[in-house]
């Protein structure tokens, strides 16, 4: 007699031995949410603007990354660029 077969797939199977392991499930978010939520979040908490490297210490990024990804934002319309004197300041538009 053959034994059933269960067919899972890849990602069920990443999921249950994540689970195994204790820990948390993956973030199927894209790096570019993923700034853009931090980026507002720190927004809210500061009450002003969070600087790149503020965003990247929260996300564990590099600040070159997410200075590259707040700039992909402004490309893609969700983020607006201020220039300082200093630095850029990246808005987010929050609708």
């Amino acid at each position: 007699m053959r034994k059933p077969e269960v067919a899972l797939t890849e990602d069920q199977v990443l999921q249950a031995n994540l689970k195994a392991l204790g820990i948390a499930a993956l973030d199927k978010r894209s790096n570019l949410d993923r700034v853009f939520d931090v980026a507002v979040d720190l927004a809210k908490q500061l009450g002003r603007p969070a600087g790149s490297g503020e965003i990247a210490r929260a996300l564990g990024f590099s600040t070159s990354s997410v200075c590259n990804m707040l700039a992909r934002l402004v490309t893609a319309g969700r983020m607006i660029r201020v220039d300082s004197a200093t630095r850029p300041i990246y808005v987010p538009k929050v609708v």
